[in-house]
């Protein structure tokens, strides 16, 4: 039996995954540059996050199969809204430590924040585009089907 036979265990691997991801990277993101320290308000909006996502996350994941009507789909744009608002928080937070110096620190926002900013840019509009297109038909631009 391979993977591709059993889709259920694609699609809970790939939800495991996507719901651990902004979790993981807020807690490597605050640890590492120590936002607690200089940003405590910041951080906390960044705890908030990290622990939001993840169990809307996981709520779409078990809940949005059961649910009909207008109330289908609410959870899955919920969940991407919040894993996007997650990836302009971490962006934001690099934006913060811009002026900060040290060798480690700049090496991580030279290589952080273009990462940041293409995967804000890409899950943004590819949410904004789905939202669309499933609210009112409008089909996203060819590059990004």
């Amino acid at each position: 039996m391979s993977l591709p036979s059993l889709p259920w265990i694609i699609l809970t691997i790939q939800e495991v995954i996507s719901s651990t991801g902004i979790f993981l990277f807020v807690q490597f993101l605050r640890h590492f540059l120590k936002t607690f320290k200089q940003f405590p308000a910041w951080d906390k909006a960044l705890k908030c996050i990290a622990i939001i996502e993840p169990l809307v996350s996981l709520a779409n994941f078990l809940i949005e199969p059961h649910l009909l009507g207008k109330w289908n789909g609410l959870l899955d744009a919920f969940s991407n809204f919040l894993f996007v608002v997650g990836l302009f928080m971490i962006l934001i937070t690099f934006i913060k430590y811009l002026k900060n110096s040290g060798q480690l620190l700049r090496v991580l926002k030279i290589a952080a924040i273009p990462a940041s900013v293409f995967w804000c840019i890409g899950f943004g509009s590819t949410f904004l585009f789905g939202l669309l297109y499933d609210r009112f038909g409008i089909k996203p631009p060819h590059l990004m089907n």
